[in-house]
C-alpha cells in the first residue's frame, strides 16, 4: 500500500512564501540573529553543539508564526508591512537630514559666507559713488572686498574641477543668483555709469524688482541722501555755518520713558515708516501709533520748509517721498 504524501506548509508555494516572510519578521524582531547565523555558517559548529537560548527563542517564534491560523497570519503580515514602511520613511528622513546638514556645512565653508564677507553698511553708505562690482556685492549683502569677480571665477573653477565628484563641491545657488543679477544690471541704463550714486543703485534695485536691497543699507543710503538734499546751498562769499541738530519736545513712550527727537532720529523714523508702515514703526521705536504719525508729519513739514528755503523745487520733501520713487 502506497503512503499518501501530505504537503507541509513549506512544501507549497504559499507555504514557501510564508516561510520567507516569517524569516523577515524574525530578522526585524531579532536583528542580532542575522549576524549569529552568518557566523555559524562560516564556523560550521558541530551537530551535537547545544542551541543557545537565543536560538531556541528564535526557533520557537518561527514555529509559532508558521502555524498561525490564516486570519491571525494576515494580521501579522499587515503589522509587519506597516513596520517596514515606517522604517523606510524614517531612513529616508534621516538620509535627507544628513544631506541637508552636509549641504549646509559645504555652503558655510564658501568664501562668501566667511565673517570677512559681512559688509560695513555705514562705511559704504558714506561713499560718494560705487563701482558696478561694489554695487552688486552690496545689494547681495556681501562685502565688496570679498565678493569680487576674481573670487567668483576662482570658486567656479573649483566647482568645474570636481565634475567627477560633484557631491564634494556642488554648484553654488548664491553664485547663480550673483551672475543673474550681474547680467540684468549690465543691461540696465541706470547701472551703466562707471560711478554709480548709492541712491541710484537702491532705486534701480527696487524699481526693477531684480533684488531687494538689504534694509540696513537702504536705510543708511536714504538718510544720507536726504540730508544731502536738505543741506542749504552756500552763496559766494558766505562761510559755511555749523548747525546743531534740532531737538523736538520730549514725549512719553508707552513704557513711561521720555524720548527726545533729533533731526537724524526723525529722518530714521520717517524712513522706517515709509518702508514698514505705522504699526511696525511703533513697535520698532517703542512709541504709539499716533506718535509715529505725528513725528512723520513733523519731519515732512520740516523737510518741506527746508526745501523751500533752499530753493530746491525738484528735490524730494521727505524720506517718505524718496521711498515712493
Amino acid at each position: 500500500m502506497s503512503r499518501k504524501v501530505v504537503d507541509t506548509p513549506s512544501s507549497t508555494p504559499v507555504g514557501q512564501e510564508r516561510t520567507k516572510l516569517v524569516d523577515q519578521i524574525l530578522i526585524r524582531k531579532f536583528p542580532l540573529m542575522q549576524i549569529h547565523q552568518a557566523l555559524s555558517s562560516v564556523l560550521k559548529p558541530q551537530a551535537d553543539t547545544p542551541a543557545t537560548a537565543q536560538e531556541q527563542t528564535w526557533e520557537a517564534e518561527r514555529q509559532r508564526l508558521l502555524n498561525l491560523p490564516e486570519q491571525e497570519w494576515q494580521a501579522a503580515c499587515t503589522d509587519h508591512k506597516k513596520q517596514v514602511q515606517l522604517a523606510q520613511i524614517s531612513q529616508e528622513q534621516q538620509r535627507k537630514a544628513q544631506a541637508a546638514a552636509k549641504a549646509a556645512k559645504q555652503e558655510a565653508s564658501r568664501f562668501y559666507n566667511q565673517p570677512a564677507a559681512t559688509p560695513d553698511y555705514d562705511f559704504w553708505s558714506m561713499m560718494e559713488y560705487w563701482t558696478f562690482d561694489e554695487a552688486i556685492a552690496l545689494l547681495l549683502g556681501k562685502s565688496p572686498k570679498v565678493l569680487t569677480p576674481a573670487a567668483v571665477k576662482k570658486d567656479r573653477a573649483a566647482e568645474a574641477a570636481q565634475f567627477l565628484l560633484p557631491a564634494l563641491l556642488p554648484r553654488s545657488a548664491f553664485l547663480d543668483r550673483y551672475e543673474k543679477v550681474c547680467e540684468l544690471a549690465r543691461r540696465a541704463e541706470a547701472m551703466s555709469p562707471p560711478r554709480l550714486r548709492p541712491i541710484a543703485v537702491i532705486q534701480w534695485a527696487e524699481d526693477s524688482g531684480v533684488i531687494q536691497p538689504p534694509s540696513e543699507l537702504e536705510l543708511r543710503v536714504r538718510i544720507r541722501n536726504h540730508k544731502a538734499q536738505q543741506a542749504p546751498a552756500s552763496t559766494p562769499g558766505q562761510s559755511a555755518q555749523t548747525t546743531t541738530p534740532t531737538i523736538s519736545t520730549g514725549e512719553k513712550t508707552p513704557k513711561g520713558q521720555t524720548k527726545f527727537w533729533i533731526a537724524e532720529k526723525l529722518a530714521e523714523l520717517a524712513a522706517y515708516h515709509a518702508r514698514h508702515g505705522t504699526k511696525k514703526a511703533a513697535e520698532h521705536f517703542s512709541i504709539s501709533d499716533s506718535l509715529v504719525r505725528s513725528k512723520v508729519r513733523e519731519f515732512n513739514s520740516s523737510a518741506a520748509g527746508t526745501k523751500h528755503k533752499a530753493g530746491r523745487s525738484k528735490a524730494a520733501s521727505s524720506v517718505f517721498d524718496l521711498a515712493k520713487r
